[in-house]
């Protein structure tokens, strides 16, 4: 992985009230400093040798990298999957007032606890 400060985790939920208990949640105790929900994607995908199709929720957040772990844990810890998906991507180019407002938002938080 690359010296990034930053990442946006992605995640995907059953529905859309899920998606938002976890999104209030990170965000109230500023362990994301912006969660986005995207209510309504198809996903396919292969599960117990089967072929699915299922309407989810996504669910994107941006914070801090060195958050990354403690992030991952909250969400397996809140998810009804058995699998989730948890994807954290490097936000490499960022202008210079948003990259100054995760600062703010995150203030404080360089690690989880």
């Amino acid at each position: 992985m690359t010296d990034c400060r930053f990442v946006q985790v992605q995640t995907t939920f059953a529905d859309v009230a899920a998606a938002r208990e976890v999104a209030r949640m990170l965000v109230e105790s500023r362990l994301v400093a912006c969660a986005q929900i995207i209510p309504s994607i198809e996903s396919y995908y292969s599960w117990n040798g089967e072929q699915c199709c299922d309407t989810e929720a996504a669910l994107l957040c941006k914070t801090r990298a060195s958050l990354f772990s403690t992030l991952r844990a909250v969400i397996v810890a809140r998810h009804q999957y058995e699998c989730p998906q948890i994807v954290g991507t490097p936000l490499e180019y960022l202008s210079p007032d948003y990259e100054a407002w995760l600062d703010e938002q995150l203030q404080g938080k360089t690690t989880g606890g």
